[in-house]
């Protein structure tokens, strides 16, 4: 059975979206963050990115690349990289970024020719200019990165640790609003306390409590959306018996109130 996972990007714009030619004399780097996130298909040759904590990596024709806005690096290339990118910006209190535990990810992908198509009907889109082509090139962005999420997912997830911790974070999935320990987690996945955060935290970026808080913030968001609920009912449904500690939970993670984001 696959791993699945809830990840949604709200896209609030498209900054760039073209095939780009990158050679050996041309200078590419961004020292101070790229202060949008970027996604590329290598369309030919190779590029070696260099990262500031000094990671290295190679992509090659038919690979995809994933990039966060925090990460800094330079470019080299020996041979004429001829790439599609798109550089887009997420409007974050209203996208799920646990994706984002690292500055990039790369995709060595079976599905090559796909992505291949989509990217180059998104860029055609942004770049001839016609009807609607905004929202036509970000339909095409959201069908890329659900398929690349997806997939990038599977690949660095369905390992053997994952498998074991799976069940635990089900259990946190379906029981977010109750109180959890840390001992009665890692008493789920027979590990020991110390080994058991240790593992969580190597697979999914945070820590078991900070999965279910995140999950608690995601409930709370859209109860208070509807219009139904006042915020000591929305405290309540999510697991917070002091609606004072709600607010300033609730304050801390998003700058605003509760109160105030349901009018948004």
């Amino acid at each position: 059975m696959k791993s699945t996972e809830n990840f949604y990007f709200d896209i609030k714009r498209i900054n760039v979206a073209h095939e780009f030619v990158l050679n050996q004399k041309d200078k590419c780097e961004y020292l101070n963050s790229r202060k949008f996130y970027g996604v590329i298909y290598a369309l030919s040759g190779e590029a070696e990115y260099r990262f500031s904590d000094g990671n290295r990596l190679t992509i090659r024709e038919g690979e995809v690349l994933l990039l966060s806005p925090k990460a800094t690096y330079a470019i080299v290339t020996t041979k004429p990289f001829k790439h599609f990118t798109v550089n887009f910006e997420l409007h974050i209190s209203t996208s799920n970024l646990s994706f984002f535990t690292d500055d990039f990810c790369l995709l060595h992908t079976e599905n090559s020719e796909w992505y291949r198509h989509t990217f180059k009907e998104l860029v055609t889109h942004w770049q001839n200019r016609k009807s609607s082509y905004e929202m036509r090139a970000t339909a095409s962005l959201y069908h890329l990165l659900a398929f690349l999420c997806t997939e990038i997912h599977e690949q660095k997830y369905n390992t053997a640790s994952h498998l074991r911790l799976r069940p635990v974070k089900e259990y946190i999935e379906q029981n977010f609003n109750r109180n959890i320990s840390l001992n009665l987690l890692a008493n789920y996945a027979s590990m020991s306390t110390t080994h058991f955060r240790r593992e969580w935290t190597k697979i999914y970026g945070t820590s078991p409590l900070q999965y279910r808080d995140t999950l608690r913030l995601s409930y709370a968001k859209e109860y208070l959306l509807t219009g139904y609920y006042s915020v000591t009912e929305v405290a309540e449904k999510c697991g917070f018996e002091d609606t004072n500690y709600f607010i300033r939970f609730f304050k801390k993670h998003t700058g605003i109130t509760p109160k105030l984001f349901s009018k948004l």
